[in-house]
């Protein structure tokens, strides 16, 4: 029985070392830096430039401008180790499109 504690607590210390690990792998200092690190790869993303931003208790929320003008929201939550990379959403809305027409009734 004794033996039989033992290795589901040393199991479960192991699950425990390689969540905190991914999670330390994933984290950085600085919102900035999560994004930066989470778009260079994804071109359609790149960071242009970021033009607003906004941080409540341990969740931020940054707007910015892709390499292809589009208009990108990221989601960023601080946990453990420092800031990581929640989500994104791009509306699709090109900054150099000329809306001519109302959308859904409004102008």
């Amino acid at each position: 029985m004794r033996s039989r504690i033992i290795r589901i607590a040393v199991l479960i210390a192991l699950v425990g070392i390689i969540y905190l690990y991914g999670d330390h792998q994933r984290s950085f200092p600085t919102p900035l830096e999560a994004i930066y690190h989470e778009t260079e790869d994804k071109e359609w993303i790149a960071v242009k430039e970021v033009f607003s931003s906004s941080k409540v208790n341990n969740h931020a929320d940054y707007f910015y401008i892709t390499k292809s003008d589009n208009i990108v929201a990221v989601q960023l939550s601080k946990g453990l180790f420092g800031w990581r990379f929640d989500s994104f959403i791009t509306g699709g809305l090109n900054i150099n499109h000329k809306i001519s027409e109302p959308i859904n009734g409004y102008t």
